[in-house]
């Protein structure tokens, strides 16, 4: 069939408790839809036709089959409801857990899957549960058991293992983020709501249980025919499923003995914790030189506190103590020795060689040799750490790569002979280097290699370091050796180059990942400092400098020396407030002062600062000549060439760069500044272009948000600052945009991060060096109710807007979208705002009575506060109310006025008599400005990029603040605002990853999921006893 015009489905997925449990698929269809006829006034009101979810399931990815069946839910509650459940009919396909799993595991992580299906968050949740059940059934953690729900039919099960921290972990998590509707959903016999842990616990229980049985039955034709002893009747019900046949057992009442011999039998092979200890294994390595295999390893045992791993018991302590009970640095462990014994008959089962060490009375310790260690850090200790145990190996040994030292390559990188300016060219040197095998820093020869491979076992120590010899790693090493031999002619390489050769260890140009670097001449000098960051040597403030910097700004000061020195390009990422502005004009007069001469500095900023940075430097660098291009007196030809000659700095915007690119290109610049640097995140944008055409000798950016949304944009300023040390665009998309993007792949953002750390210093004000030199910052969300004029309005809007979304197409459909968005913000600011009315303005919109309300208190305190709004209307708007309310003059700042009368409102706002109250628009007084008289900062609409709402708060929230600053953010519940929060919340994650806390987002977004924001989820928008309980972000590996 078709997909009808405008009849979208929200997919739901129940997990149902049963004496045979099921998974029902059901589907929703918005509320601005029309409300289908029911017949029963428990129906669900907007049920989808069970046409269109069958039609959904075959536009997912995973097979599916079922059969319809209707059944009676608990569903949260409509709106004004009281809270309560409220009991649903609802019409599904309903899945056996051998189909369902599969499904859901099936199902993609987003949210949208097309223009007409979304995942309903429960649906979201089980496919979560799905894949960990899966990688459950992969790690083969569960056990054969024996269940009697009635208390008279027994039967085998197959029960889920989750044991060990990891698991245990991911677990409470997923438990946590369950949505209260997959509770609510499925209320157990009797009344109440199960608890998330019981339901996922079943949820496993019944999917894991019936895919082991799908997998073995097989088995079934291998059965002898005929009587059965009770095992092996035990053995088909585990395959088939069915009861265990009474006759099995003799006499039939040695069924229950035999249950309980199965529970108890899983009760050794899983050690308990509830006592608050566990019994811990801690192995020491011998000290030896060189290794020849008869080493004696000794495994200590332990008692273990469960809330604190750092308390040991030594056994020697456990064997001394008389009693039942053993009082220990203030815990308590009830019949230790009974526990240790059992424990240890227990480990042995998993690591025979133990056993050697219960033939003694009192147990202490086992001796190993070094092949038997080698088993256990490679495969008894990860068995120990699942079943329960402490394991406390050598600092040097780790979990997934094993020793810390590996055969790798050592990288000696010498300066070029016969080449001149290396040390000029600093990264782009062209430089002289070698290869060695090595063991970290220490080269072995071959012949030694070949000795170490001959031992019996694969862990080999040389010169006092215990290593793991991988046949893999051996083999690459002497074809590596044997290659080297044949090449006559090493290729060019430059120091950038070579640095991405060591840093990237998955490179498909070296056999071997790089242990090692040694550099010599003058690279070891600019190395070491290099790997330094801020703690390089420091360099005296400039004596014409005009003030003070505080010592994190002087170590900004001497990082940025240091690399201006070696020509190699810097990112000054520093948080919002914390003064990049006054260390990159200490650098200019710090350059200026020095016996070498510089040539003329070229800074780019957004045309909202330019003021700005005007205004800074003639109060810090007064002796530094400035000529600002800019405005209809700026030069041109001859009179412009004069002008740099005569000037030390020449400040522009990027708008004016890219109309006179031709004019600002052809001077040979010594150092080009980019300000506000994320204006050149877009590799494609026209004035990415034009600065990428600027030629000089040293390039920085200056940038609070070095990353807002794609890796991608890291890639544009980097490649700025020091082009081709990330490779091409497409490289760096194929090695590392997509795995941590797409795969969040940890390692590869480690990779990353240490790629760029040494060109990037990011100072965040919660370090705390530099916390103290900040006021608190108070973050409050408040949530503002639609009046009836608003919701009429927001419906009628939302209704006709999809009929006109769903008959255009192409960049008629994106403007209808964006134009939908746009109404129905203006519509939670305010009626006014939306039908362009001057007026009247009181109790017409919820949140203005709440800004109101806010403000009254904040002037009331003798406070002065910032208002912040996207809409240039809304603002106008807001200071006629707000004048008239409060009898005050009241500033509004937008990107209409000219640059004298900006200055003069900041000066004026700054001052201790100035106005309490200044409206700004958030594009044209986000950035920029310091406003630190103010401690009350109000986002009166909220825009769709956290970083932009950030700098708007950094306005006020720098140094120079005396006072806590209070931020509100005022969000219409139940709207399309409530959205925009979380997809805030969402965006926040990839930043921290790679260096920490991004516009264009939005518009970059596809269609579909901007047609999301218009759909509102029903359970989202019920009452907030419902909204605590949902988490949509589950922690996952």
């Amino acid at each position: 069939m078709r997909w009808e015009c405008g009849k979208m489905i929200l997919l739901h997925g129940t997990s149902i408790r049963a004496q045979q449990p099921f998974f029902l698929l059901w589907g929703e269809m918005p509320a601005h839809e029309k409300k289908p006829p029911r017949r029963d006034p428990r129906e669900l009101p907007f049920q989808a036709p069970m046409a269109l979810v069958e039609e959904a399931l075959r536009a997912l990815p995973g097979r599916w089959e079922g059969e319809e069946r209707t059944i009676s839910l608990f569903l949260p509650p409509e709106s004004g409801n009281g809270g309560k459940p409220v009991e649903r009919i609802v019409r599904g396909i309903a899945l056996t857990p051998e189909q369902a799993l599969p499904f859901l595991a099936w199902l993609p992580e987003r949210r949208r899957i097309s223009k007409w299906l979304t995942l309903g968050a429960d649906t979201r949740f089980w496919s979560r549960a799905a894949k960990f059940a899966l990688e459950l059934l992969a790690r083969q953690r569960f056990v054969p058991s024996v269940v009697c729900e009635d208390g008279v039919t027994y039967q085998g099960r197959w029960l889920p293992v989750i044991e060990g921290e990891e698991d245990t972990v991911r677990f409470a998590q997923l438990a946590r983020a369950m949505p209260l509707v997959c509770r609510a959903s499925n209320p157990r016999p009797g009344g109440g709501i199960p608890s998330a842990e019981r339901l996922l616990h079943d949820f496993l229980r019944s999917t894991m249980d019936a895919m082991i049985r799908r997998w073995i039955t097989p088995l079934l034709g291998m059965w002898p025919k005929g009587r059965e002893e009770l095992w092996r009747a035990w053995l088909r019900s585990l395959v088939t499923g069915e009861a265990i046949p009474p006759e099995a057992a003799r006499p039939p009442a040695n069924l229950g003995d035999f249950y309980e011999g199965v529970q108890n039998w899983i009760d050794q092979i899983r050690p308990r914790e509830a006592t608050g200890f566990r019994t811990c294994f801690r192995l020491v390595a011998p000290e030896v030189l060189e290794s020849d295999g008869t080493e004696r390893w000794v495994l200590h045992y332990h008692l273990q506190a469960t809330d604190d791993p750092d308390l040991l018991v030594p056994a020697e302590e456990v064997w001394k103590s008389a009693g039942e009970t053993l009082c220990f640095e203030g815990h308590r462990f009830e019949h230790p020795q009974e526990r240790l014994l059992a424990d240890l008959a227990t480990a042995s089962r998993l690591f025979p060689p133990l056993e050697s060490s219960l033939k003694t009375a009192r147990p202490r310790f086992c001796r190993l040799k070094t092949v038997n260690a080698a088993i256990f850090l490679r495969e008894a200790a990860p068995l120990l750490r699942e079943s329960g145990f402490g394991v406390i190996l050598p600092e040097w040994w780790q979990e997934e790569e094993g020793s810390r030292y590996r055969l790798g390559l050592q990288m000696r990188i010498s300066p070029k002979e016969g080449r001149r300016g290396g040390r000029r060219l600093g990264l782009h040197a062209v430089v002289d280097y070698d290869w060695l095998l090595a063991v970290d820093d220490e080269p072995i020869d071959p012949a030694t290699l070949e000795r170490l491979t001959r031992g019996p076992s694969p862990l080999v120590a040389f010169k006092g370091k215990w290593l793991e010899i991988r046949p893999e790693e051996v083999k690459a090493a002497f074809r590596f050796l044997k290659m080297r031999e044949g090449i006559r002619e090493k290729p060019e390489m430059t120091l950038a180059q070579l640095m991405r050769l060591a840093w990237i260890r998955d490179n498909a140009i070296l056999p071997l990942p790089v242990v090692s670097i040694r550099p010599e001449g003058w690279i070891e000098a600019f190395w070491q400092r290099l790997m330094q960051g801020d703690q390089v040597s420091d360099v005296p403030t400039p004596a014409t400098f005009q003030g003070e910097l505080r010592p994190y700004q002087k170590r900004g000061l001497a990082w940025l020396a240091f690399l201006r020195r070696w020509n190699v390009g810097a990112c000054l990422a520093d948080d919002m407030g914390l003064g990049k502005t006054i260390e990159v004009i200490a650098l200019l007069l710090h350059d200026k002062e020095r016996d070498e001469p510089t040539g003329k500095t070229l800074l780019v900023c957004p045309t909202s600062v330019l003021g700005n940075w005007r205004r800074e430097l003639e109060r810090f660098a007064p002796t530094l000549c400035v000529y600002v291009h800019y405005g209809a007196e700026r030069s041109s030809g001859p009179a412009y060439v004069e002008a740099v000659e005569t000037h030390d700095i020449v400040l522009t915007t990027y708008s004016l760069l890219i109309r006179e690119e031709a004019l600002l290109t052809a001077v040979p610049w010594d150092t080009v500044i980019l300000d506000e640097a994320q204006n050149i995140k877009n590799i494609q944008a026209k004035q990415t272009q034009s600065v990428r055409r600027l030629e000089a000798r040293h390039r920085i950016a200056l940038t609070g948000t070095p990353l807002e949304n794609r890796l991608a944009e890291l890639w544009s300023i980097m490649d700025f600052l020091n082009p081709g040390y990330l490779g091409t665009l497409a490289e760096f998309q194929r090695r590392f945009a997509i795995p941590i993007e797409r795969y969040h792949d940890a390692r590869t953002a480690a990779y990353l991060k240490s790629l760029i750390r040494p060109f990037i210093l990011r100072r965040l004000k919660r370090d705390p060096e530099i916390v103290k030199d900040l006021p608190e910052k108070i973050e409050r969300k408040i949530y503002c109710t639609l009046t009836p004029e608003q919701a009429e309005l927001y419906e009628r809007v939302t209704r006709e807007q999809f009929e006109k979304i769903a008959r255009s197409e192409g960049i008629e459909r994106r403007g209808q979208i964006l134009a939908t968005l746009t109404r129905l913000k203006q519509i939670c600011n305010h009626p006014a705002h939306y039908l362009k009315e001057e007026g009247p303005l009181p109790h017409r919109s919820g949140k203005l009575e709440v800004l109101v309300s806010l403000l009254d208190r904040a002037l009331g305190a003798g406070d002065r506060a910032l208002v912040f709004t996207q809409f240039t209307e809304m603002g106008h708007l807001l200071q006629r109310h707000l004048e008239e309310v409060f009898g005050l003059e009241v500033f509004f700042l937008h990107g209409s006025l000219s640059g004298q009368e900006r200055d003069r409102m900041i000066e004026a706002f700054e001052e201790s008599e100035g106005p309490q109250i200044f409206i700004l628009s958030l594009k044209a007084g986000g950035t920029g400005l310091n406003l630190t008289g103010a401690n009350h900062v109000f986002h009166f609409d909220r825009w769709w990029n956290p970083a932009v709402e950030e700098q708007a708060t950094d306005r006020t929230f720098r140094i120079g603040q005396v006072r806590n600053v209070m931020v509100y953010k005022l969000i219409t519940q139940g709207t399309l605002e409530e959205r925009i929060d979380e997809l805030i919340e969402h965006k926040k994650s990839l930043l921290d990853t790679i260096v920490t806390s991004g516009e264009g987002w939005l518009t970059e977004m596809s269609l579909d999921r901007l047609q999301e924001l218009l759909v509102l989820d029903r359970q989202r928008v019920e009452t907030d006893a419902w909204n605590e309980e949902e988490r949509e972000s589950i922690a996952m590996p």
